[in-house]
């Protein structure tokens, strides 16, 4: 796997995930990719906005307690119901292995939705992180050969240059810093053959039912 096939339409891609358009209908739920407390604000408050506006039916959150930064299901449960959702409406997974990382949620949402019968989910988390989401997300579609209309909702940006905790709570750095961060990640995971190229990501979104 060369770096040319890991960057071509990439600019592309990373414009159309951030840039998503909405559903035709309304979709089945939203999950909330883990985040360290540092980043849950907007996180919170992009789920809120779907959930008032009726566009989702439930929201979805990782079921385990906290661990590497993520402050676990019962405290954002608790957080989400204080904004106003029904606590009915919160509803959480395990992970394969108690793990939380991008990859063994993404895995442990296409699961829990095939489960549910769900066919319209969106995907929620902070702008620097949500295009590995996605391209993670399609990456498990594929290789497990299931299918499910992932749709993104990237949260408002938080200050660029405030130092925060993200991934695994381990790593501090500015958010603007965690951009590049994030772009490496993408590419050695695709080298490893974790991910799959920008280009079949695309492919997928063009052939994604909206």
């Amino acid at each position: 796997m060369d770096d040319y096939n890991f960057q071509e339409n990439l600019t592309e891609l990373i414009i159309k995930i951030l840039f998503d358009v909405k559903p035709a209908s309304k979709a089945d739920a939203a999950y909330i990719f883990a985040q360290t407390s540092d980043n849950q604000k907007n996180l919170f408050d992009t789920a809120l906005e779907l959930y008032k506006n009726k566009d989702i039916g439930k929201i979805v959150i990782c079921g385990e307690e906290g661990k590497t930064g993520y402050p676990g299901f019962t405290n954002w449960q608790s957080k989400l119901v204080s904004l106003g959702i029904k606590q009915e409406d919160i509803i959480g997974f395990r992970t394969i292995d108690g793990s939380i990382n991008t990859l063994v949620e993404a895995e442990g949402l296409v699961d829990f939705a095939k489960k549910k019968n769900w066919s319209v989910v969106y995907a929620i988390s902070t702008p620097f992180h949500q295009i590995r989401v996605f391209i993670t997300i399609v990456s498990v579609l594929k290789k497990s050969h299931s299918y499910l209309n992932i749709f993104n909702k990237s949260a408002p940006a938080m200050p660029w240059n405030e130092s925060v905790l993200h991934s695994q709570g381990i790593l501090r750095a500015l958010r603007a810093e965690l951009i590049r961060h994030e772009l490496e990640r993408i590419k050695r995971y695709y080298k490893q053959g974790d991910l799959i190229s920008s280009k079949e990501v695309l492919d997928y979104l063009n052939k994604r039912a909206i």
